[in-house]
């Protein structure tokens, strides 16, 4: 008898931590998740997010965009518009004599592209360079500049820039620079071109 009453105790016992050991066993209704929305990047959001810099070296400010992000299924990019502006100041040997405009390209895919030519509805013809390649978590990194004058960049500033990235295989990628972007890459260029001026 006292086996019986033991074995009872036991599996009351059981069905009575049971439900602690699972959990409780009332649903629990989720939370709602609360985002905060992603802000709209307009010509006035990017001149109050700029990134500048300096580097002592080169005695240059280098000016720089938020990147521009491109998503696809296949590849995705980041965009950065950058300007080195020498300091009219300095006496170093790496300093370059005049701005230097470009397109700051980061490329990733399942696939290299290897890059060699841009074509554009710029009429000058632009040139593309590698600087870097490398396998980033099973991805396919690469990093480019593609050079621009000023007076291309205004050119464009209102229509945006469309560019058809080419390999040695005619293999091609398509990019686009929004206006907005290029719009406030030039304020802020202009910005700086009115604080080093006396």
């Amino acid at each position: 008898m006292a086996k019986t009453f033991h074995s009872h105790v036991q599996k009351l016992l059981f069905f009575l931590i049971l439900p602690l050991l699972l959990g409780c066993t009332a649903e629990k209704t989720p939370e709602p998740a609360t985002t905060t929305p992603l802000p709209e990047i307009t010509t006035a959001y990017l001149l109050e997010h700029r990134i500048i810099s300096y580097a002592p070296k080169f005695q240059e400010k280098t000016v720089t965009t938020l990147p521009y992000e491109i998503k696809r299924f296949e590849e995705s990019y980041l965009l950065y518009l950058v300007a080195r502006l020498p300091d009219k100041n300095g006496a170093s040997v790496f300093k370059s004599a005049q701005p230097v405009y470009y397109l700051w390209l980061e490329r990733m895919s399942d696939n290299w592209r290897d890059f060699t030519a841009v074509h554009s509805a710029i009429e000058a013809s632009l040139d593309i360079d590698a600087h870097y390649s490398a396998i980033r978590h099973g991805k396919f990194y690469e990093e480019y500049t593609i050079d621009f004058t000023y007076e291309q960049l205004t050119g464009v500033k209102d229509s945006g820039l469309d560019l058809l990235l080419v390999n040695r295989h005619n293999l091609t990628s398509d990019i686009s620079i929004p206006a907005h972007y290029i719009k406030a890459f030039l304020e802020i260029l202009q910005e700086q071109a009115e604080q080093a001026s006396p």
